[in-house]
């Protein structure tokens, strides 16, 4: 079990996105929301063994009724348009051996994740 700091510090580690929150240092270094590099490890989890995914994104599933409005707005719908362009390059890179089911977005989506 973490002490409750370091628990405070890694949700907030966990959350912090460039722009919008701010990152987290921890042992000399820069903590940031692990969306950053890699929203959804599909390569890691095959380096591991993995041979059939059942991905699970995290994204938004509902068309913008609009352009985003303002910084932070906009900041969020760039990430957002980042990480799913980041899922489908990680699963074109895939062997073709490697069996992968991307399950559907709920939709309409009420509110943000």
């Amino acid at each position: 079990m973490l002490p409750e700091r370091s628990a405070v510090r890694a949700v907030l580690a966990s959350s912090a996105i460039p722009a919008v929150f701010p990152t987290v240092v921890r042992q000399d270094r820069l903590l940031v929301d692990g969306a950053i590099t890699s929203n959804t490890p599909v390569e890691i989890v095959v380096e591991l063994g993995a041979r059939r995914l059942i991905v699970l994104s995290t994204g938004f599933a509902c068309p913008p009724s609009g352009p985003p409005e303002g910084v932070v707005a906009s900041a969020l719908h760039s990430l957002t348009l980042f990480i799913a362009r980041q899922l489908t390059a990680e699963l074109e890179r895939l062997d073709a051996d490697i069996d992968y089911a991307i399950v559907p977005t709920l939709y309409p989506l009420i509110g943000s994740p």
